[in-house]
């Protein structure tokens, strides 16, 4: 098992969140339980660790953290958390900086836009990573 070095500590990406008792949540990460048994300790509700167990409409927050880079059809990924979101949920996508496999900042973003998201919030640490919190986009008023 490979052992993956986070640069954004648990805490540090839930008081970025100011998450909230209740909320319905899905972390997908690497390397599972990093962030998601934070998470369930901050809501106090069982926090989903694959899209497919969760019902459309359901999500308060969607976590992709060091994913998105490794999914197949991009895309695929991001309507489907787009349909799972109940209204005013978040999508959060934390991510390091360029390695080998790894997408930059403005490609995540650039995808992102492309698949009707809005950038509500950027947390950036110039050396490490970035945390996006991004709202779906009112399709209906896309040019």
């Amino acid at each position: 098992m490979t052992i993956v070095e986070h640069w954004l500590a648990p805490n540090e990406l839930i008081s970025r969140l100011k998450l909230e008792r209740g909320t319905r949540a899905v972390v997908l990460e690497t390397e599972p339980g990093y962030y998601g048994k934070h998470v369930h300790g901050e809501v106090g509700t069982p926090v989903a660790d694959s899209l497919e167990s969760v019902q459309p409409e359901s999500c308060h927050l969607i976590v992709l953290a060091d994913v998105i880079h490794q999914a197949p059809d991009r895309r695929s990924l991001l309507d489907h958390a787009k349909r799972l979101l109940a209204e005013g949920g978040r999508l959060v996508v934390v991510a390091r900086y360029p390695e080998e496999n790894r997408l930059a900042m403005k490609e995540v973003l650039c995808a992102l836009e492309q698949a009707c998201w809005t950038l509500h919030k950027l947390h950036e640490d110039w050396k490490e990573g970035f945390v996006m919190v991004l709202e779906p986009t009112d399709e209906s008023v896309q040019s």
